[in-house]
């Protein structure tokens, strides 16, 4: 696959007629704790294992290079299944059932954020189809291996009458208090990976990092399929071009879109991802209708 695929970002834009949160959503399959249960001790290592796997990886030959991450995740005993996912990613399912979602398809900033040209906006129109609420919401999980295009949007819908909230991380805790906005956007990373039963989830990464204590804290998402691990590249290293660390943060799926997101009327929804509009139920979940 030529280069231009495996790392073009892919952006998801869509007008809602409206959504809110508690949803009803159906359960997932395969997505809890069934199974064999994987301990935090062995889940850590295991993350650990396949972090430094990811970086050993010259990424010079995608395709042999996902191949080798796909043996590598099979080849593990805490592992029931493994292969590629949408986006260009890998995934691996560990024995109770939890996703791990491995992705490197998306390109290191290729310009400094104050260079990115500001465009105009169009004001809200009474009565036509943009967004209902004037109030606008900005998330950003990237690293620094990344540019931050919050900073730029920002100013822009706020010339054209936009309440933008302060908060930018995209932490699992702060997704789950989106509600009522009129204009959303995240910029993150996207893959997917195949649950029991077949199907396949989409994950957006949060910049909520993986620790053994925050993942326990998470099992009643974990059990209602809300969550995955997410394996990406973040934060750019010093004095070394075109490399970066590999870090796990949490990952969210529509399940969690389903029962705590909320949008306002014509809302604006941006998901700045790769694979994004491979994600046809996420993308599905935040478009319904609270009528």
């Amino acid at each position: 696959m030529e280069k231009s695929l495996l790392f073009g970002t892919v952006a998801l834009l869509m007008l809602c007629t409206s959504c809110k949160k508690d949803n009803p959503v159906s359960p997932p399959t395969g997505g809890g704790n069934a199974g064999t249960p994987v301990s935090d001790a062995v889940r850590q290592a295991s993350i650990g294992a396949v972090e430094q796997k990811f970086a050993a990886l010259t990424w010079q030959n995608y395709d042999a290079d996902k191949a080798a991450l796909v043996q590598f995740l099979q080849g593990r005993p805490e592992f029931e299944a493994a292969g590629l996912g949408g986006g260009a990613s890998v995934w691996a399912r560990f024995t109770d059932g939890r996703l791990l979602i491995i992705a490197n398809n998306r390109p290191p900033a290729d310009t400094l954020d104050s260079t990115i040209p500001l465009i105009d906006a169009p004001a809200l129109r009474p009565g036509s189809e943009l967004p209902f609420f004037g109030n606008a919401r900005l998330m950003n999980a990237m690293g620094t291996n990344y540019t931050n295009t919050t900073p730029v949007l920002r100013p822009m819908l706020q010339a054209r009458g936009y309440t933008v909230n302060p908060v930018t991380d995209a932490s699992v805790g702060n997704l789950k208090s989106v509600s009522g906005d009129g204009v959303f956007y995240i910029n993150t990373h996207g893959g997917s990976g195949k649950r029991r039963d077949g199907t396949e989830t989409y994950a957006l990464w949060t910049s909520t990092l993986f620790d053994t204590v925050t993942d326990r804290s998470l099992k009643p998402d974990w059990d209602a399929g809300r969550l995955a691990y997410f394996t990406a590249k973040h934060n750019a290293i010093p004095n070394r071009r075109d490399t970066a660390t590999s870090e796990t943060h949490f990952g969210i799926t529509e399940e969690f879109v389903g029962r705590y997101m909320g949008f306002g009327s014509n809302a604006l929804i941006y998901l700045d991802a790769c694979g994004a509009f491979g994600g046809d139920k996420f993308r599905d979940r935040c478009a319904v209708s609270s009528n």
